[in-house]
């Protein structure tokens, strides 16, 4: 109440004395005391899971205590609520009210998820980043924490995160090399398989067609965000990307996460623009007459009408929209990764990614290293998850030239701001949705309660419930 909401402590005293005979007094007091609060947490900035969520002082008898007020407006006492939002507050206060050391600060937990729901992990890491980066002119404080929740690890900062593996016999813990630069690979191997490739847990959903998609988007969008506008990256928090594991199980992924439940997740789907992915689109509108699991302005059909500066002449596919430059690099790291260092450096020096009529960028990357290799007999093969990671290498390389990079990013941002533009869409068509549910279940329930008339009172307080569903719908919009 000092230190973040800045009340004198001189108010404490007038409280004191105004409780004793003062009522109107006391409780003008706590008004302003609250308000002072209320300004100094804005917390609807920082807990997603309720906008009208609040923090308040109740004056009770000769006691000053804390409420909690939520979106229902009922105050509770912090006994009412889950152990998880004190949890929160608790970390979320300890920011506010920290005075930073003259010397550099590191702040050590151990597992910080306990009791957050997968949102409230989501708004912790909101809480660390302005440790780290703080906006209000304070030093930055180091955080080192370690979980074994994947709904706390910051997905668009893949650099940050170190996988720990437990060695054999007495070798003890170890750090596994270079995680950061797998992008994914560090959450499959910390937690077998990244939980959002077999559920739906985001708020939006951007379901892409194999796992070399959902590298290469990660992988470039955390690349672009190093110096692009907000809608030319994926924020990969609040953006979840699940693979399909091949386009013909595109339309049955799509109708596992809108088709059956009541709780319907928002879902993007981007296809590749080949026969395949045409071929899905069309199974997605026509096979789920009934109910249509995705409507056609949330899906993503890759084409040469989207505006790419693209090396390929018709760009159908994702990897069509990499410079061939980098893709020449690419293959020469790919190479270094998998031969002997003769060989990878005879490929290395000598291939030239040239694009040929009616070639994909991903044929002729596989043309160029075999005709690279000294053996042609037994050429480089290019594995298509290895050549996506070996781009993503490339295009973080400081020697690439400086054309190739921006024409790559450019590409992908005319992506993003499609992806996002349409994710935008869904979380927006899911919520009026729901409301429209919500309002309708409501009407039938009044129905029920008086079938053969209602009073005025009743009449007026259903109003009421549907204005409130109304303005909370807005309010999250």
């Amino acid at each position: 109440l000092v230190d973040v909401a800045g009340i004198n402590p001189s108010a404490f005293e007038q409280l004191r004395d105004a409780v004793l005979g003062e009522e109107g007094y006391a409780n003008g007091l706590v008004d302003q005391m609250n308000d002072r609060l209320a300004s100094a947490l804005n917390f609807p900035k920082w807990w997603s899971q309720d906008s009208e969520f609040a923090l308040y002082l109740t004056l009770r008898d000769f006691d000053l205590v804390f409420t909690v007020r939520d979106r229902t407006h009922t105050d509770y006492s912090f006994e009412e609520r889950s152990g998880g939002m004190a949890h929160f507050l608790g970390y979320f206060v300890k920011y506010l009210s920290h005075e930073p050391a003259s010397k550099d600060e590191i702040l050590l937990m151990d597992e910080p998820d306990a009791y957050l729901s997968t949102s409230g992990q989501h708004d912790l890491l909101k809480v660390f980043e302005a440790f780290a980066s703080p906006t209000d002119g304070r030093n930055p404080v180091q955080v080192v924490y370690v979980t074994h929740s994947p709904f706390l690890i910051d997905k668009n900062h893949s650099e940050r995160i170190r996988v720990l593996q437990k060695g054999e016999n007495d070798e003890g813990t170890r750090v596994v090399k270079d995680a950061s630069r797998n992008h994914y690979e560090p959450l499959r191997s910390a937690f077998g398989a990244f939980v959002a490739e077999t559920t739906f847990i985001g708020n939006c959903n951007l379901l892409v067609e194999g796992a070399t998609d959902q590298i290469l988007l990660a992988g470039v969008s955390g690349e672009s965000r190093k110096d692009a506008k907000r809608e030319e990256h994926l924020d990969l928090n609040k953006l979840t990307m699940v693979p399909a594991g091949g386009t013909e199980h595109v339309p049955y992924m799509a109708y596992l996460a809108r088709g059956r439940d009541l709780e319907k997740p928002a879902v993007v789907v981007l296809l590749d623009g080949d026969q395949a992915g045409q071929n899905a689109k069309r199974e997605l509108l026509s096979l789920f007459k009934k109910r249509k699991p995705v409507d056609e302005k949330f899906i993503i059909v890759l084409n040469e009408g989207m505006g790419f500066d693209s090396a390929v002449a018709q760009p159908k596919l994702i990897e069509d929209l990499i410079d061939p430059v980098i893709a020449s690099k690419a293959i020469g790291l790919y190479a270094m990764e998998v031969l002997p260092d003769d060989d990878a450096e005879h490929i290395a020096t000598r291939v030239k990614v040239t694009l040929a009529e009616a070639e994909t960028l991903m044929d002729s990357a596989k043309r160029a290293a075999k005709e690279a290799s000294r053996d042609p007999d037994n050429p480089l093969r290019l594995d298509k998850v290895g050549f996506v990671r070996a781009v993503l290498a490339a295009l973080a390389d400081p020697e690439l030239p400086a054309a190739a990079r921006a024409r790559t990013l450019s590409n992908f941002r005319i992506l993003f701001r499609a992806i996002n533009k349409a994710a935008a869409g869904a979380v927006r068509a899911e919520s009026h949705r729901a409301l429209k549910s919500q309002v309708q279940n409501r009407k039938d329930d009044f129905l029920k309660d008086f079938p053969n008339g209602a009073t005025k009172r009743a009449v007026d307080n259903l109003l009421d419930e549907l204005e409130e569903l109304v303005e909370n719908d807005f309010t999250r919009e």
